[in-house]
């Protein structure tokens, strides 16, 4: 986000309704890659600069700000549900109810309702994932689950699910959501679904910040790189946990895949060897983090944003 005074509320809001007139929620994409030799990765590019060259200029010269000047960008409630299994269907009318009453603030509204696809992890798990106008609207939503009109819905709701896991992610200055949440719709309203490649991340100690700038270097740089038939995903919201808002640092993508036979190729091929050499993605962000987890996570067809 670029620096210097933050803009008023009024301003935030009027630049959003500016930026957002032809779509709600629209998304300047960054492009994961279908290579031609291979269904699941981009090949590396011929003369790319060293990682660590290309994290030391990012960081000393201050790249990756929002390119979207006076738009709020938004805090993410992110949580994991184990669900009971038997109120599936409970819970997510529940959480239909939830979509709703957000919407009596303008500053907060649920942005995607998520399954875990049966088959490639947990059973009955769903991640909701909640777009806050800052830490006012935060707290707010405390209020009101604690002891306002959310109260009842929450001890009703956890009748449905074994736990929960929450974190509160600050989205990255490369993030590419883009979302005037007065806008989002809040009527349940059906369409078709879409599958989500979830990726969350964990840098090593001292190298969050290295990691993070590496990947919105990379990213960054395959904007509107390549035709829309080569694309496997498209990283929709990125974000970082927030101090005390987690378990620890973590990193977050959401990242929506756009090609079932590419993706099918990445879980049945090994990665190829010309993808791991030093130069690549794949062997040169290993200074910065080894361990990382994978979700299929398919959208509800009342999801707000899908």
């Amino acid at each position: 986000m670029a620096g210097g005074p933050r803009p008023s509320k009024g301003d935030d809001r009027a630049a959003q309704k500016t930026h957002h007139a032809a779509s709600v929620g629209r998304v300047t994409h960054l492009i994961v890659t279908l290579p031609q030799n291979h269904p699941g990765f981009d090949e590396p590019v011929a003369g790319r600069r060293p990682l660590a060259e290309k994290v030391t200029s990012v960081l000393e010269g201050g790249a990756g700000r929002s390119s979207v000047e006076g738009v709020v960008r938004v805090l993410l409630l992110h949580e994991v549900h184990h669900m009971v299994g038997r109120r599936e269907k409970d819970f997510e009318a529940a959480y239909q109810a939830w979509m709703a009453a957000l919407a009596e603030d303008e500053d907060t509204r649920l942005l995607w309702f998520l399954h875990h696809a049966h088959g490639s992890g947990p059973s009955y798990q769903v991640v909701t994932i909640t777009g806050l106008a800052g830490g006012a609207a935060w707290e707010r939503l405390a209020q009101r689950v604690h002891r306002g009109d959310l109260r009842q819905w929450a001890r009703d709701v956890d009748g449905c699910r074994h736990r929960v896991q929450g974190r509160l992610l600050m989205p990255l200055d490369w993030s590419p959501l883009d979302v005037d949440l007065a806008g989002v719709p809040s009527d349940g309203r059906r369409h078709g679904t879409s599958l989500y490649m979830e990726d969350t991340m964990w840098p090593k100690r001292g190298m969050l910040d290295g990691y993070i700038a590496a990947a919105g270097e990379i990213y960054a740089g395959m904007l509107g790189a390549h035709r829309e038939g080569e694309v496997l995903l498209r990283i929709e919201a990125a974000g970082r946990t927030m101090p005390g808002a987690g378990r620890g640092p973590e990193v977050t993508l959401m990242q929506k895949v756009h090609s079932m036979p590419g993706l099918v190729g990445l879980l049945t091929h090994d990665i190829p060897a010309e993808m791991t050499r030093p130069g690549t993605w794949m062997h040169d962000a290993l200074e910065y983090r080894d361990q990382w987890r994978s979700k299929l996570l398919r959208t509800a067809s009342w999801s707000p944003l899908w």
